[in-house]
């Protein structure tokens, strides 16, 4: 008997900790999307290049290809701007091409690049706006 009493308080207990007003959903209106604001468009090669110059151990060796440059939205909080697609195969530490890999880079006001993977807000649409 004290089974269920115990069970039914807990539950009691636990979904007061529930919050019925969160929304996970974070994607732009209709109207959000008609009153875009995009940045200027970037010079996204420089911005990508100045990107990997930084993390590469050669960046001057490094092959780029499959360029394109995409209108973006990403959240939260909500905000408009490009991402850069780019394939780049690199030297490794030994000397060789090490495969390709493909990298998106979010490119904010400021025109510097930020790799969209481990950022804290994630990409949900990509419009291609030039492509190599």
């Amino acid at each position: 008997m004290k089974q269920p009493i115990i069970l039914a308080a807990a539950t009691l207990l636990l979904s007061g900790c529930v919050s019925k007003e969160t929304s996970y959903d974070t994607r732009p209106t209709q109207q959000e999307l008609a009153l875009a604001s995009y940045p200027p468009r970037p010079d996204y090669k420089a911005a990508a290049q100045a990107y990997f110059a930084r993390i590469l151990k050669d960046p001057a060796g490094a092959n780029y290809s499959d360029w394109k440059l995409c209108h973006a939205w990403a959240s939260p909080p909500l905000q408009f701007g490009w991402v850069a697609v780019v394939s780049v195969n690199a030297r490794n530490s030994y000397g060789g091409l090490a495969g390709g890999g493909l990298y998106f880079l979010w490119i904010g006001a400021d025109g510097k690049a930020v790799n969209i993977v481990g950022a804290p807000f994630h990409v949900e649409r990509l419009d291609v706006v030039e492509s190599d």
